[in-house]
């Protein structure tokens, strides 16, 4: 058994089964909409959610989860005497990771937690970017991996992890913060879809595309590349295909580069949750891959 207890937020997006599975705990985050409170896929599943963002028309804001309810986890679980490594949000997208080194510290101040019994680490990405950074974690506590090693492991995955989407609607990045209005105006005037991605824990465009073909051939290439190069390396192939309520476009991506890929792995498909699916919106379509 392990005394390791890997935590992150509900912002990775893995799926309950997963969680389960590799005893991973995960915060909620919360979403205001339609002037109510929710946790995210506590109170409210990503179904549920986007049939209010629709009735609500968009107008949605998410938030952190306060100290006390970092606090109480890490307390509980350092009490049964783990050792927390925990791995939240980008830093630059969200504060909740300031938020847990708040936490982290109340502990060690009052003398519940030594310096090394709770470890707070920036996955300076998020969804399936920081999914996959969460499950290496996990999988190598499962198998008795010391701490020290598990930290070089995330760092490795975060580093090589890349995550890319389009979204159908720039409106929601615009409202909040994500893209400036300039860019949504464009995105809408001339209909250019751009695929987004993630560098040093900020989303930035890595290309402007027309059409959902070009799209998905975007994809394929991307993906391509980089599953030729863990073949040479010989190396296990990660990837995930995501979506914010849009299931079909998500099983045709994952059948079209499985097929013409021919990868040994059925990809991973996960549906975004409440906080990242309320900022790229319905019908945003992803991918995170590493090896």
């Amino acid at each position: 058994m392990s005394d390791l207890a890997i935590v992150t937020d509900s912002t990775s997006d893995l799926p309950d089964d997963l969680l389960r599975r590799y005893e991973i705990t995960a915060i909620p985050l919360t979403v205001d909409v339609g002037g109510r409170s929710y946790r995210d896929r506590v109170d409210l599943a990503p179904d549920q959610f986007y049939d209010l963002l629709e009735a609500q028309k968009g107008v949605h804001r998410t938030s952190q989860p306060s100290p006390g309810v970092f606090l109480d986890v890490y307390r509980q679980l350092v009490k049964t005497g783990k050792k927390v490594i925990a791995i939240h949000l980008s830093s630059v997208l969200s504060g909740t990771c300031r938020t847990a080194e708040l936490a982290r510290q109340h502990l060690i101040d009052q003398g519940v937690a030594g310096e090394e019994d709770v470890t707070v680490v920036d996955s300076l990405n998020g969804s399936m970017g920081m999914g996959w950074q969460v499950l290496a974690a996990a999988e190598a506590a499962g198998l008795g991996k010391g701490r020290e090693e598990v930290l070089r492991l995330i760092e490795r995955v975060r580093e090589r992890v890349k995550l890319f989407l389009h979204v159908s609607d720039l409106e929601y990045l615009h409202r909040g913060g994500r893209v400036g209005a300039v860019s949504a105006l464009l995105g809408s005037l001339l209909n250019i879809t751009p695929l987004l991605t993630v560098v040093n824990g900020g989303v930035v465009a890595a290309a402007k595309l027309r059409g959902k073909q070009q799209v998905v051939r975007k994809y394929v290439e991307l993906v391509g590349e980089a599953w030729a190069a863990a073949q040479a390396a010989g190396s296990r192939f990660y990837l995930s295909v995501m979506h914010a309520h849009a299931l079909e476009e998500a099983r045709a991506l994952r059948d079209r580069l499985v097929k013409q890929l021919v990868l040994a792995e059925q990809p991973l498909l996960v549906e975004t949750g409440p906080v990242i699916g309320g900022h790229v919106g319905p019908g945003s379509v992803g991918v995170a891959y590493y090896w």
